[in-house]
């Protein structure tokens, strides 16, 4: 039986909104390190890479497959804020589906959408657009991170606005999560992959979730990629968690047990952000 020969990389872009604290800007950072410095093809495992993926950023998210939305859960209005978001990234996302912004463009669609304000007509004229594609809509990922993630769990899967659950501990995990939540397109019946290697391309996963804390979780060795390089101050982040139960605070319950990083990891993104980023 032939083996499966590794695939090249799919694209997909991600979206990543920030709410909340310092602490959660540095978080977002790291989060860019995670997707744009993956790399699918580090296993050497040809069945696997048959879903490799690479990342980049997107400040469009008309144009995004992933919508990241990195949250607070300090206070009721900060996660009220988060679940109006959710619910309008889900309208949108079914408003302007992705097939047709990458078929038309971001401009012809929004213009589509405002030259005609009779709301029947609109609906009309998007049910005749996709007729002929249904079946291979393409639906953007909806994810959460963050203390919000961590505190409600899978109560975040609410009214089906989410798709994605990843607490501030497991943001390694994201690259497989979000792989699980856009399979591979089907190969051709030409394909020299195995059979098990197409039965798993054509598994539909409709939600992944990983809030688990962590006792040693510090992000040392990930270098964070910052939204605007050109800022001149960079939060760095020395330790996480905290062990103090204060009855009034969330973050032991959403950020686990404190623990610090190493010195030398400080000292050396510190000098990191000095030399090569200016700051």
């Amino acid at each position: 039986q032939p083996q499966p020969q590794p695939q090249p990389p799919r694209t997909l872009k991600f979206h990543l909104k920030t709410y909340g604290c310092q602490m959660n800007v540095n978080d977002s950072d790291i989060v860019r390190g995670v997707l744009l410095n993956h790399s699918s093809a580090a296993d050497g495992n040809p069945a696997a890479n048959t879903n490799a993926i690479h990342f980049e950023e997107t400040t469009n998210e008309m144009d995004a497959d992933v919508l990241l939305t990195n949250t607070c859960a300090i206070r009721e209005n900060a996660e009220a804020k988060v679940w109006h978001r959710l619910r309008e990234l889900r309208a949108h996302d079914a408003k302007f589906p992705l097939d047709r912004v990458r078929e038309d463009g971001v401009e012809a669609v929004l213009e589509a959408n405002g030259a005609n304000r009779n709301r029947k007509q609109q609906q009309s004229k998007v049910k005749g657009k996709s007729k002929g594609s249904k079946g291979r809509k393409k639906k953007r990922i909806i994810g959460v991170l963050g203390c919000m993630a961590e505190r409600l769990k899978e109560d975040m899967f609410r009214d089906g606005t989410a798709d994605l659950i990843v607490g501030p501990d497991a943001f390694r995990d994201l690259p497989r999560l979000i792989s699980t939540l856009s399979p591979a397109p089907l190969p051709s019946p030409s394909s020299s992959l195995s059979s098990s290697a197409l039965a798993s391309s054509e598994e539909t996963v409709e939600r992944a979730v990983n809030v688990q804390l962590s006792l040693d979780e510090t992000y040392a060795d990930i270098t964070p990629v910052r939204a605007n390089p050109g800022d001149v101050s960079a939060f760095v982040s020395v330790m996480r968690g905290c062990n103090n139960m204060c009855s009034y605070c969330v973050v032991p319950f959403t950020r686990g047990r404190e623990r610090s990083r190493e010195l030398d990891s400080i000292v050396a993104e510190a000098r990191h952000l000095y030399e090569t980023e200016a700051v």
